[in-house]
């Protein structure tokens, strides 16, 4: 139950670091439970949240209008070249190339 108490915990931040790293601390025995985590679901939690937040990313990039600025700042990163690097580094292609060809 504490492992599907910390799942939901990273679905409910949408993969916010800083209110993901906010929420972790009130987990007692966090350390553990991380590991129990990597076993059950073959990541940690904290790649479990990066998992989310781009998917988060893709959902917004196919859904809405907004910029990418615009779903860079919705998703908490402070500036949108950290957003296009990391989303780049998970999918392989820059958000703008993922919008116009998400397949």
């Amino acid at each position: 139950p504490e492992i599907l108490r910390l799942w939901q915990m990273i679905q409910d931040t949408g993969g916010r670091p800083s209110e993901f790293a906010r929420r972790v601390q009130d987990i007692p025995n966090y350390n553990s439970l991380r590991s129990e985590f990597t076993t059950v679901f073959g990541v940690s939690p904290s790649q479990m949240a990066l998992r989310t937040r781009i998917q988060i990313a893709k959902n917004l990039l196919i859904e809405t209008p907004l910029s990418i600025k615009q779903i860079a700042e919705e998703l908490g990163y402070g500036r949108q070249h950290e957003f296009t690097r990391t989303f780049h580094r998970v999918t392989g292609r820059s958000p703008t190339v993922w919008r116009k060809d998400p397949m």
